[in-house]
């Protein structure tokens, strides 16, 4: 099985047959969510690390993903990423930069893609709430990037 990269660093996310069928496996590297199924449960985050990320549309599918990897350099290789882990993208709505600063409890969303162009602060802040209701979700540049 491949490994999904998650937005919570909460685990490596493991895709089975089924897109709705996750297994969690403990590892704060990488992030991943998929909007309005998953229930994170103790996520456990990577303090101040940037990294790109973009919002998603899957093919046959209402739902969003809203997908990055720190160790990706261009928001079209996210994209890329997620065809390897066997999801078809419908379409890209938008790319940008987000940092979690745990002990402000904040996730600073800012930035756009050269290719995709800016995702919707809205629909970011949206999917991020889900799991981060406790966090101030800003739309700004961290102080010290």
């Amino acid at each position: 099985m491949r490994r999904l990269h998650s937005i919570f660093f909460a685990s490596n996310i493991y895709a089975s047959s089924n897109l709705n069928r996750f297994q969690f496996v403990p590892d704060a590297q990488y992030f991943f969510w998929y909007a309005h199924f998953m229930k994170i449960v103790n996520p456990r985050v990577v303090p101040d690390v940037a990294q790109k990320y973009i919002i998603a549309k899957i093919f046959n599918s209402d739902e969003l993903l809203l997908w990055g990897d720190p160790e990706i350099e261009w928001h079209k290789d996210i994209a890329e990423e997620m065809g390897d882990a066997g999801l078809v993208v419908e379409w890209v709505r938008g790319g940008g930069r987000l940092k979690f600063v745990t002990d402000s409890k904040t996730i600073y969303v800012w930035g756009k893609s050269s290719m995709y162009g800016a995702a919707s602060f809205r629909e970011a802040k949206n999917i991020l709430r889900i799991a981060y209701s406790d966090y101030d979700i800003l739309n700004e540049i961290p102080p010290e990037e």
